[in-house]
């Protein structure tokens, strides 16, 4: 359990810095709380289940897709906007991790 909370905290770590560089201005705030709460609820699931076999590669877009609907939704930010928002962070984790693993 303790490895995964590692894991947990230094995705939003990475991604939180991100979430906040690609928001706009006036957004900045509810990007980086639905950054938090999104990684919650998103990472777990696709942790488990990457444990468990699925590959990461399906998984990883659907990881993109309900963090964009999270940022567009619940941030109130454009449907672009949350794209390049979930993108950009998802991306920073997934280098961070073929980095330190050689494979995500």
């Amino acid at each position: 359990m303790s490895f995964y909370l590692l894991l947990l905290a230094a995705t939003i770590a990475l991604e939180l810095p991100v979430a906040h560089a690609v928001a706009p201005r006036e957004r900045r705030r509810s990007v980086v709380a639905t950054a938090i709460l999104t990684n919650l609820l998103t990472h777990p699931i696709a942790t488990a289940l990457h444990w468990s076999g699925q590959p990461f590669l399906l998984l990883e877009p659907l990881v993109i897709l309900v963090e964009c609907a999270c940022y567009h939704f619940a941030a109130g930010v454009s449907e672009n906007r949350a794209l390049a928002i979930a993108c950009c962070a998802n991306a920073v984790t997934i280098a961070a991790a073929w980095m330190l693993t050689g494979l995500a």
